[in-house]
């Protein structure tokens, strides 16, 4: 195996960068020698955090916002769907079974694995939102 000091990159060693990337994306790697981002399938990055604004606060997950809201509001309407027999209501504690359920349902059965992505075709419904947080709650 070569080494940096040949010119290639190693797994112990930063990507070694032609002039031509370090000029494209020079301004993220060199700030303040952090990573803002990466190509790499299990990579880390720094976050961006500012001091006493918004953008200071510890950064959520979909996840912990859904069950956060499903535990502040759990008996009000969060989804309504109407069917020929009527609406459907849902509230959010149920919509957060029901995502729950989707996200079990596409990591067991399905086989989702970490970082693998979801297609979900389909008119507008309730279903299709349920599935669509379901693949974002299962990772």
């Amino acid at each position: 195996m070569r080494t940096e000091a040949q010119g290639l990159w190693t797994p112990s060693s930063p990507k070694i960068l032609s002039p031509l990337e370090e000029r494209a994306h020079g301004a993220e790697m060199k700030a303040r020698g952090r990573r803002y981002w990466t190509s790499r399938r299990h990579g880390e990055v720094h976050l961006r955090q500012e001091r006493n604004s918004f953008a200071g606060e510890a950064p959520l997950t979909v996840h912990d916002m859904v069950m956060g809201t499903a535990i502040r509001c759990t008996t009000q309407v969060a989804l309504g769907c109407k069917h020929s027999n009527g609406w459907h209501l849902l509230t959010y504690m149920e919509y957060y079974e029901q995502r729950r359920r989707a996200a079990n349902r596409l990591l067991l059965q399905l086989g989702l694995e970490c970082f693998h992505g979801v297609g979900i075709i389909g008119l507008n419904s309730e279903e299709w939102v349920i599935s669509s947080i379901g693949a974002i709650m299962a990772g």
